[in-house]
């Protein structure tokens, strides 16, 4: 797993208790989600009448973070009491062929919360038609942002072992998912956004 992640995104394990609740809710397909989303994805649902379960989990995660943290007080322009809260959240059946183009979210922060992810990072690589490209990006998650040299780009390159694991980031910030290959199971991640309480909802 890597560990020099940018400055801007927050990486953390969930603890059991939580991800043990997430195993009963992801299966809760009444609410398909597609029309919110910008997924190439066939299976998407909301899951907002759960948010209860992550809320304080990912409100502590982004205080605790150094730079989610002044990125929150900067942004709370219209009180200095003003809190946040988890506004929505979804599930992702991500099967092979499937993707998510460049897009940002809504809100002030984001996340990611990998629940599954059936295949290791080497094994990926080797499914991938790219395997001899210069650039194997074959089940990546890719973070573009700008830099001093224009736009740069980070690649999390999630398998298994980020299983439980969630990141968290600016809502603005643009992200992809790139096609996976060879695999027929899913991959399931938990997504969501992050508002001001005062926000319409």
């Amino acid at each position: 797993m890597e560990n020099n992640l940018p400055y801007f995104i927050h990486q953390k394990q969930v603890p059991d208790d939580i991800f043990n609740q997430l195993s009963y809710i992801i299966s809760d397909q009444r609410i398909p989600f597609n029309q919110n989303l910008a997924g190439h994805l066939e299976k998407e649902f909301s899951l907002k009448e759960y948010r209860y379960i992550l809320n304080d989990f990912i409100i502590h995660s982004i205080l605790e973070h150094e730079f989610l943290n002044i990125y929150f007080k900067k942004s709370n322009y219209l009180s200095i009491n003003e809190t946040i809260h988890l506004d929505s959240l979804w599930v992702n059946y991500q099967k092979k062929h499937e993707f998510n183009p460049v897009h940002d979210h809504d809100g002030l922060f984001s996340f990611v919360l990998f629940y599954q992810i059936p295949w290791l990072k080497e094994e990926m690589l080797d499914l991938s038609p790219g395997k001899n490209a210069n650039m194997n990006l074959a089940g990546v998650l890719e973070f573009i942002y700008p830099a001093l040299e224009g736009l740069s780009s980070y690649h999390v390159f999630a398998d298994k072992t980020y299983e439980k694991q969630i990141l968290i980031f600016p809502s603005n910030l643009n992200h992809c998912v790139y096609p996976f290959y060879g695999v027929d199971e899913y991959r399931i991640t938990l997504s969501g956004n992050v508002t001001f309480n005062n926000a319409k909802s």
